[in-house]
């Protein structure tokens, strides 16, 4: 068992043939795609902060997580240049990127994605 999934039970684990239907899925649904790695220094505090930030929007946000060492495509197509990153899809397609561990900063971002779609 990944570290990822000893601590979440509701986020996607992807791969590189799931990705386009893990992510880009229904209009309505605010996708947040984390780009972590296994080993990093900051890997124990994306987790907490990933599974802070999925429980407070619940099931309002799909959390997406992608092992950028495992699949380098990933970070590649997306131009991943550090970690933490975070990718914010809504109505398929990336609308915003977050590169910090800030909170505040990603909820907000987050919130607006949300009221985009609700409208």
């Amino acid at each position: 068992m990944t570290l990822l999934k000893e601590h979440f039970v509701n986020l996607i684990d992807t791969t590189p043939e799931r990705f386009d239907a893990d992510v880009f899925i229904t209009e309505k649904t605010v996708v947040l795609v984390t780009f972590w790695m296994p080993g990093h220094d900051l890997s124990r505090s994306i987790l907490r902060f990933v599974r802070q930030t999925a429980a407070i929007f619940g099931r309002h946000i799909r959390v997406v997580c992608v092992d950028a060492r495992k699949h380098p495509g990933l970070t590649t197509r997306f131009e991943i240049g550090q970690l933490p990153t975070f990718l914010i899809v809504t109505d398929h397609q990336v609308t915003d990127r977050v590169n910090t561990l800030d909170p505040l900063t990603l909820q907000a971002r987050l919130r607006v994605a949300l009221q985009s779609t609700s409208g």
